[in-house]
């Protein structure tokens, strides 16, 4: 319709991605207004989801949300949205991710908190921990402890088997104009 763009999926009807390619005016907004605004629209739409991150890529920001269940962070149910910086109105969305991953699951960790913290460097400082669930290679995922700090000067996430204590994944966190990017 005119600028804009919507898929639905077949099965349930749902709108999994919509795209509003109008012109975006002078932005107005600083980005913790169009965070807002971005959860507003999620509560609009019927979505429990918690931002992870955003963008700001100047005329507007991106910001993705992820389904959190039981204090569990399931980062491959994913809904991606684009918030315009003029007035705040949804311009995109693409929950392709969430309808693709979302099922129900049976979680439960075997280590705890501090047995996963062992795990860690000891030059790691850790700012902040929580459960989660990562994609692997395919459709295989992995329950951990996400641990979020600094070693050596540089922020990093680390993610450590709830399970088995193996590390499963490492990412930098970079400083950039736009926000911060995960390497």
């Amino acid at each position: 319709f005119k600028e804009a763009y919507l898929e639905v999926s077949k099965k349930g009807g749902v709108v999994t991605f919509f795209r509003d390619q109008r012109e975006i005016n002078d932005r107005t907004l600083d980005v913790k207004k169009a965070v807002d605004k971005a959860n507003s629209a999620l509560n609009k739409l019927g979505w429990k989801l918690v931002i992870t991150s955003t963008q700001d890529l100047g005329s507007y920001i991106q910001a993705d949300a992820v389904a959190e269940e039981g204090g569990v962070r399931l980062y491959p149910d994913k809904v991606r949205l684009t918030v315009a910086m003029d007035n705040g109105d949804l311009i995109g969305f693409d929950a392709n991710p969430y309808y693709a991953y979302h099922h129900d699951r049976k979680l439960n960790q075997v280590l705890t908190l501090e047995q996963a913290k062992a795990k860690l460097n000891n030059n790691f400082k850790v700012l902040e921990n929580r459960l989660a669930l990562i994609s692997k290679l395919g459709t295989d995922e992995a329950f951990c402890y996400e641990f979020r700090g600094t070693a050596l000067g540089e922020e990093y996430l680390i993610y450590i088997n709830a399970l088995d204590g193996s590390e499963e994944k490492i990412s930098r966190v970079v400083d950039t104009p736009r926000g911060k990017l995960i390497q």
